[in-house]
């Protein structure tokens, strides 16, 4: 397992990313958002045509991305609060792309979202945060967590 780390930390960021979508199509079902977090990064591809599937995809790639950075970074810095870690990443990384929706795909090809969609593509980023510090947790840095008895 050891030798798989890599894989694994990018596996975690692809379930992590999955967790989000699901709260963000909660959100889609309530009335919340209008798109869920799939959609909307699908719409950084294909403009104004939403879809999950390539959503899927963009999302996937950006959360294992990150998760593979984030196991580099906790080896080298440690790996102490992991959660709380995950949380913040997730939350910085939310807003660049948040930004990189605004500039690309908002008012010149969908129109503006109301002020709840951002709310609730916030909490799926803190979802994916949770998510990603409690798999990282379990399986990366297990000799930590059994470390402090936890």
């Amino acid at each position: 397992m050891k030798d798989d780390t890599i894989l694994v930390a990018g596996l975690i960021g692809v379930i992590s990313t999955v967790v989000a979508e699901v709260v963000t199509q909660i959100f889609k079902l309530i009335g919340v958002t209008k798109n869920s977090l799939f959609e909307l990064s699908s719409m950084v591809i294909t403009l104004n045509r939403p879809t999950i599937v390539i959503g899927l995809f963009v999302s996937a790639s950006v959360g294992g991305f990150l998760s593979i950075l984030l196991y580099f970074a906790f080896e080298k810095f440690g790996s102490q609060h992991l959660i709380m870690k995950c949380i913040g990443i997730s939350i910085i990384m939310w807003v660049a792309l948040e930004m990189v929706f605004t500039f690309s795909i908002e008012a010149r090809l969908i129109r503006e979202r109301p002020i709840s969609a951002y709310y609730g593509h916030l909490v799926g980023a803190i979802i994916f945060g949770i998510a990603e510090g409690i798999l990282f947790r379990r399986y990366l840095f297990i000799e930590y967590t059994q470390r402090i008895g936890k």
